[in-house]
């Protein structure tokens, strides 16, 4: 399975109300704790977002299976 936010398993998408365009009515969030957490900086973000997923990262399959 590729590594990837859309393939992770703490990652869910809600309706954006603010969006000025018709065609990007979802932003993509974390459920993830530690992601959301003040240690995570921005500096670690951006490390993070070179690999199109962040350190946190786990299948769905990884998680059922633990």
């Amino acid at each position: 399975m590729k590594k990837h936010c859309d393939t992770c398993i703490y990652s869910y998408q809600s309706k954006d109300r603010d969006s000025l365009l018709p065609f990007r009515k979802l932003r993509q969030h974390c459920r993830n704790p530690h992601y959301n957490a003040l240690t995570y900086t921005h500096t670690l973000f951006m490390e993070d977002r070179e690999k199109d997923y962040c350190r946190f990262w786990a299948s769905g399959a990884e998680r059922k299976a633990s």
